[in-house]
């Protein structure tokens, strides 16, 4: 298991492992939504966001917690069965 130094949005340093954490893009697609739909999750603190400064590459800096996924899929899924919402024809 690899540890890499990372700075969370409050920018203290904290040690996370890599095995906790997930890029953007894949996040984004096990939510089934758009990228920009995903940053706008990120943005509004919906997903705690993680900056890795060991990545070379800046465009893919940016991790976001496992957890925090599906946590956020479990909660888009359980909305899908809310009889209060207006069912799409």
């Amino acid at each position: 298991m690899s540890r890499f130094k990372v700075i969370v949005c409050e920018e203290r340093p904290i040690q996370v492992d890599v095995s906790e954490l997930m890029t953007l893009s894949d996040a984004a697609n096990r939510l089934g939504i758009s990228f920009s739909t995903l940053t706008g999750l990120v943005q509004r603190g919906k997903l705690r966001r993680v900056i890795d400064t060991s990545e070379p590459n800046p465009t893919r800096t940016t991790r976001v917690f496992i957890s925090d996924v599906e946590a956020e899929l479990k909660r888009r899924q359980s909305r899908k069965h809310d009889s209060r919402l207006k069912k799409r024809k």
